[in-house]
């Protein structure tokens, strides 16, 4: 998939890889949730997108998630964790 195909979806910084590395070398991988409501396609074509970049080592050391559900809802944030417990 490129990026010129989902250019307009990944303008609305659904989800980013931040170029941050935890403590086992692993990336960092931010969902800011806000208030107006995500388009979970939306954001589960992001995430297929940027889960595609890194190399395989990097996958290999896995994935560290932050969601920032400070301005969202809890059942957005709920199906947000479950979208991602399958992509990963």
């Amino acid at each position: 998939m490129e990026a010129t195909v989902i250019l307009p979806i990944l303008k609305k910084k659904l989800a980013f890889l931040s170029g941050g590395k935890d403590r086992r070398s692993g990336l960092i991988l931010t969902i800011p949730l806000c208030l107006e409501q995500t388009n979970m396609d939306e954001l589960s074509v992001t995430l297929d997108y940027l889960l595609s970049i890194p190399s395989e080592k990097c996958k290999a050391r896995g994935f560290t998630v932050i969601v920032d559900g400070r301005k969202s809802q809890w059942n957005v944030v709920k199906t947000v964790v479950l979208m991602l417990q399958l992509a990963i």
